[in-house]
């Protein structure tokens, strides 16, 4: 082994090596040179074991002091989770904590496409805006919405074929 000055020392048994690896005298990158006195070499390659044993436990920590008792915060019970990414894009696919309003006017609002129940799309989805800003915790604005525009556009087609044909 060498000393901090880099000249060589010993020869030491294992047991007085493996007492330097566990004082941290010998590191696994230090230069030994095995018992035959051959070539220096990092102390890894030739007692790679001494190094792989586990650190000793640390010293037990003193005891924190208690934290304060805080009481509980209550979640009202009518509040919704707050709805991820993924739950509002599922959301325009399958109407879920919809209000029944809103999806009967988005409903009708598709089907005014036909033309004939426009006006009733246009009528639903007013009436579906109107309970939404009511009720802030229900959902389908947007197929509201959809109903008034819809219904709005099969109407205008509704009146301008009836204009037509007089």
């Amino acid at each position: 082994m060498l000393d901090a000055a880099r000249n060589p020392i010993g020869p030491f048994d294992d047991e007085q090596l493996r007492q330097f690896v566990a004082v941290g005298t010998l590191k696994s990158n230090d230069l030994i040179c095995d018992a035959d006195g051959g070539t220096w070499v990092e102390a890894f390659s030739i007692r790679p074991t001494y190094f792989h044993a586990a650190p000793p436990p640390p010293p037990p920590l003193a005891p924190s002091p208690p934290l304060p008792q805080t009481p509980p915060t209550q979640i009202p019970a009518n509040l919704p989770p707050s709805p991820t990414s993924s739950d509002v894009a599922l959301g325009i696919l399958i109407p879920v904590r919809v209000a029944p309003l809103a999806l009967v006017a988005g409903y009708v609002g598709l089907f005014s496409l036909l033309v004939f129940p426009a006006p009733i799309a246009l009528v639903l989805g007013i009436m579906a805006l109107r309970r939404l800003k009511a009720d802030p915790m229900s959902r389908g604005a947007g197929r509201a919405w959809f109903a008034i525009v819809a219904g709005a556009i099969g109407t205008f087609v509704l009146l301008a074929a009836m204009a037509a044909s007089i």
